[in-house]
């Protein structure tokens, strides 16, 4: 099931690649739902499994070399065509590699209805980096 105000063609509401001069976006609290960046040791306190959906983006060569315990995978091209598979009644945190491609795929799921979703930080190489766990 879609989340509420999903427009029939999802495709039109997602993202065209930015160049190297584009300004990241900064989201926050809107009409549309809640968008907010989540430092990896503020995620680690406040989250737990069960809680809260956390959705890989990153190729699928990137996810079998290793993620976030937990985690689903749903690269980032595919967002549009698969968001249903992301619940939409808790909370959702999206990572990638370092952050950046997470931040489009978390723009869009609040542009596309979800209540409540984040930006993990420094994403996954931030994550391996601190050693923390990982599956592969």
């Amino acid at each position: 099931m879609r989340p509420q105000g999903c427009q029939a063609d999802p495709l039109a509401l997602w993202y065209t690649r930015p160049s190297q001069s584009t300004i990241q976006p900064q989201f926050t609290m809107s009409e549309q739902g809640h968008f907010r960046d989540l430092p990896i040791d503020i995620y680690r306190e406040r989250f737990h499994p069960g809680d809260h959906t956390l959705v890989d983006v990153r190729e699928p060569e990137e996810w079998v070399m290793g993620r976030i315990p937990g985690a689903i995978h749903i690269p980032l091209n595919d967002l549009p065509l698969r968001a249903e598979e992301i619940p939409t009644d808790q909370p959702v945190v999206v990572v990638c590699a370092s952050g950046i491609r997470s931040l489009y795929g978390a723009h869009y799921l609040v542009q596309i209805g979800y209540p409540e979703v984040y930006n993990l930080e420094d994403g996954t190489k931030g994550w391996m980096l601190r050693g923390l766990p990982i599956e592969r």
